[in-house]
């Protein structure tokens, strides 16, 4: 029977068209006397027979087509392109007159031959846009669509669906045949009602066929009504002609692996432990879909072929998906997804084995014997240190980032071959092919990049100088073990398993100012002196060494604070000893309190200089008027806590003079800031500058700057409250002072009585 996928042939670019509908067609064709008896019936206890080919009859439409052809295949024979479905014929032709006047043939041979012409529904009048069996056929685009009407309606149909706790299997299998239908008009619709299609058979098998029984709707078909209730309307019109693909792969799987070629460029990959137990069809499957995402990840609106050399991975993915296996409608669900959120059409072709060579060596290829996987949990580890975004050498398989740079095109990677990017500024992590480490040292250097990178602890190699130079931060011994590498069977690496490799993770810096500071500060603080800066200590030190670490920090004269510090820093890069953290271990803990208590915190200021001897400095630089910007902001930062308006102290005076002064260089970038820079172009200052503003009034009284800096102020007017008689209770309201204690600690101290000048004078008359 002819029908829309005869049309897909025979249709082209803007032809034209007309449609003839025939009246009453099967009641135009009789039945033979002798053969009426066996199309009976009984009603209310009548028995009729029928005259004429009766509705219902499963044979009466192959029966009614073959009677028809002989007419078709006369007006065929005169040039009509024509397509028959029943009593509907299409009339297809180039030009308008010629659609015409065969329009009027066809309906005279009709009438001739004793049929009934529906003229109400006969469409006599010329356009490339007509409705032919439900559906909008379009010659201008080539395309097929919908009927606002029908999509509205099986939107309705959904939401309605949606909306009820159970429904029936008779409305399930009426909306299936609507979606079906409606597949032809709407991309990727085939794939959305494969959902409700397995419910709905699962159902029949569950019940007997009684299509009255009534399910719940799962998740799956749930999600199939929620895609037609929301994308119908807008996916309406479905290309009819098959373009030319853009591209052409070709895929192949074996038991041990994938292959894809396109374009000469080939790449491959392991099949996990998991994988390897499915069926060859899933993993021919899924080798299409590895293909895909290989190779066209970047690619929009494109028109791609699939080499296959499986039938059935061919007939899912051209039906995207079936009712057979739900294991391989899961993976064609993916494939379907991934052309539709690209806008990709797509269409596999099956290609006998022998013809897919290409693919199916890349498939059969052993792993790469430099490919292994760093224990998921050790890498966390080192990245609970250094935070990276991308892993730079990697395949799906191994890739411990979510976006990583493979060697060849890879499902899901972020770009193929690492040393064709820029690393100057890409936050990278890398366990590379041991023989490309000093490739990649190179390209640090080159690239002033910062990567943090594992590699073996080989100092005999040519590249280890320089990946000493190239440290910018302490280095991280890995805990070797059998599960610290494996290849994708899951197979140790021979290395690990005769004990014999030991690997490290580096943060490399390419900028030499970093890896100087890093080479001078640590190995004067963590090394021997007898130890070079090129080399390192590959043993953890122990309690012991810890130990000793801390109390030679502590002969050197650093303060306790200062050594706390680096109590954390063991604790969290160093492993744990005795079940303890290195900083919580007994010994390091006793070591600690010893040196608290041999050399407690100090105060930093064992006193403080006069507030009365500044603020006389200040008055006696006379009116604010007289000032310039530079003296006047320093005046008025120091002098915000007086208020005095008969003094050349008042703050409140000061204010207004330095906002009259400043009020030229504030605009639009700067209305609501108070303090701005001396010099042009007058932007905001911050902490810093005014720290400086405050220390260079501190100097110009004569308070010494090299012991006294600008947070000193907090001190100094507190100590000089307490001299004059103020209440301990409101000093430390004011200060925030969380209590008396902590006052009387660091900050009451003693108020010098010399000025820096004075003492200067007197040290010389000496």
């Amino acid at each position: 029977m002819e029908g829309m996928d005869l049309l897909h042939e025979m249709i082209r670019q803007d032809d034209f068209f007309v449609k003839i509908d025939l009246k009453d067609a099967y009641l135009t064709v009789p039945i033979h006397h002798g053969h009426r008896k066996y199309f009976q019936i009984r009603w209310a206890d009548i028995l009729y027979q029928f005259r004429c080919l009766p509705f219902g009859l499963a044979s009466a439409p192959w029966i009614f087509t073959k009677l028809l052809k002989p007419v078709i295949t006369f007006l065929r024979k005169q040039g009509l392109r024509s397509i028959i479905y029943l009593d509907d014929i299409l009339i297809l032709n180039a030009s308008e007159k010629g659609a015409g006047q065969e329009y009027q043939l066809a309906i005279s041979v009709l009438e001739i031959c004793g049929f009934l012409i529906n003229l109400e529904k006969s469409v006599g009048v010329l356009s490339q846009v007509m409705e032919y069996l439900g559906l909008i056929i379009d010659s201008r685009s080539l395309s097929l669509g919908l009927r606002r009407e029908k999509i509205v309606e099986i939107r309705d149909l959904c939401l309605a669906m949606l909306r009820r706790e159970s429904v029936s299997l008779r409305e399930i299998a009426k909306i299936l045949g609507n979606l079906v239908w409606a597949v032809k008009a709407i991309p990727f619709a085939q794939a959305h009602y494969r959902g409700i299609q397995m419910q709905y058979i699962e159902g029949c098998k569950t019940f007997g066929n009684s299509l009255q029984s009534t399910v719940s709707l799962d998740s799956k078909s749930k999600q199939d009504l929620v895609w037609w209730a929301t994308n119908g309307i807008r996916s309406n019109g479905k290309p009819m002609s098959a373009t030319e693909p853009d591209l052409i792969i070709y895929s192949d799987a074996s038991l041990s692996g994938w292959g894809a070629v396109f374009n000469e460029v080939s790449t491959r990959g392991p099949w996990t432990l998991a994988d390897q137990k499915r069926h060859i069809n899933e993993l021919e499957l899924l080798a299409a879909l590895n293909a895909l995402k290989a190779f066209t990840s970047r690619l929009r609106n494109s028109t791609i072929r699939l080499m296959l050399d499986n039938f059935t991975a061919v007939h899912y993915i051209n039906k995207s998906g079936g009712t057979k296996s739900p294991a391989l409608s899961a993976i064609t669900a993916e494939i379907v997804a991934w052309c539709e959120e690209r806008t990709f059409s797509i269409r596999a072709v099956h290609l006998p084995g022998i013809l897919n060579f290409l693919a199916d060596r890349q498939s059969r290829m052993q792993h790469e014997t430099s490919d292994w996987k760093l224990q998921e949990s050790t890498f966390q580890q080192n990245m609970a240190l250094w935070d990276r975004k991308i892993d730079l050498f990697a395949a799906n398989w191994n890739r411990q980032l979510d976006l990583f740079v493979s060697w060849k095109p890879q499902p899901e990677a972020t770009a193929v071959d690492a040393f064709t990017l820029s690393w100057n500024e890409l936050p990278g992590y890398a366990f590379p092919p041991f023989n490309l480490i000093f490739k990649c040292l190179s390209k640090i250097r080159k690239d002033k990049a910062e990567l943090v990178l594992v590699a073996p602890v080989w100092q005999a190699q040519p590249w280890w100088p320089t990946i000493m130079e190239l440290a910018c931060q302490p280095p991280r011994i890995i805990r070797s073990s059998k599960e610290l590498l494996r290849d994708p069977l899951g197979n140790p690496h021979p290395l690990l398993a005769r004990g014999s490799l030991l690997l490290a993770a580096w943060m490399l810096s390419g900028v030499a100012s970093k890896t100087k500071d890093f080479r001078t500060k640590w190995s004067s603080f963590l090394w021997e002196q007898t130890v070079k800066p090129h080399q390192l200590l590959t043993r953890a030190p122990g309690t012991v060494g810890s130990v000793e670490f801390l109390t030679d920090l502590h002969k050197e004269g650093k303060a306790y604070r200062s050594i706390n510090v680096f109590r954390s820093m063991l604790s969290s890069t160093l492993d744990r000893i005795d079940g303890f953290d290195v900083g919580k271990h007994p010994l390091i803990v006793k070591l600690m309190k010893g040196i608290f208590h041999f050399n407690p915190p100090q105060p930093k200021y064992n006193g403080f200089w006069d507030v009365g001897v500044v603020l006389s400095y200040l008055e006696s630089l006379g009116p604010n008027e007289s000032l310039e910007l530079k003296l006047l902001s320093s005046k008025f930062i120091f002098s915000l806590t007086k208020l005095n308006p008969d003094s050349n102290l008042c703050s409140v005076l000061c204010l207004e003079r330095y906002i009259h002064v400043t009020k030229p260089f504030r605009n639009g970038s700067s209305p609501h800031t108070l303090a701005l820079s001396v010099v042009s172009p007058h932007a905001p200052v911050g902490a810093s500058s005014i720290g400086r503003w405050i220390k260079g009034v501190l100097s110009d009284a004569g308070v010494d700057t090299t012991i006294y800096s600008a947070h000193s102020t907090s001190g100094a007017s507190a100590s000089k409250a307490v001299n004059i008689g103020r209440l301990i209770e409101s000093i430390l309201r004011t200060g925030g002072w969380a209590s008396k204690c902590v006052f009387s600690k660091h900050y009451s101290r003693p108020i010098s009585t010399e000025t820096f000048g004075s003492r200067i004078i007197s040290e010389t008359q000496q």
